[in-house]
């Protein structure tokens, strides 16, 4: 989709209200819905200015130095992904949004190894290797891997 700025918008204006070109062909040229191009040309006519696009958005945030060193410390003591290391930091008394831990993990190539790790477990699993995971059994699948045994 492109996104519209204020140029745009009155170019589609002009275009629907006095060249009375259709909402369907604006809508296909700029990438954005009729009804987008509809709700733009009722405020026009019913103001009589042209719409402003509002730029008052939530800033964007970044991690802060202390946190990627918190978010640093605690991978490499538990080396899980993103959402469960951000529990892990939660139960710590940190609060840090998981996809920015993600985002982080990811750019520190981080993420690369843990999902290789997971690699390896699938590819162990397939070739009829017990895993050594047995906190992700069931209480009857772990009974029945203790008879096997």
């Amino acid at each position: 989709m492109t996104k519209l700025n204020n140029k745009k918008i009155k170019y589609i204006i002009n275009q629907v209200t006095k060249k009375n070109q259709n909402t369907k062909t604006m809508a296909e040229i700029y990438g954005i819905t009729r009804r987008r191009v509809q709700q733009l040309v009722k405020e026009y006519r019913k103001t009589g200015e042209v719409p402003k696009l509002k730029k008052n958005r939530r800033p964007r945030t970044y991690l802060t130095k202390e946190e990627k060193e918190i978010i640093d410390k605690v991978w490499n003591e538990t080396k899980r992904g993103a959402r469960l290391l951000y529990h892990e930091l939660r139960m710590r008394g940190y609060k840090i949004p998981h996809n920015k831990i993600h985002a982080y993990l990811k750019q520190t190539e981080e993420q690369d190894q843990i999902q290789e790790n997971r690699r390896k477990g699938r590819d162990a699993d397939t070739k009829g290797n017990i895993r050594e995971a047995c906190s992700m059994e069931t209480g009857i699948e772990r009974q029945r891997t203790i008879l096997t045994l």
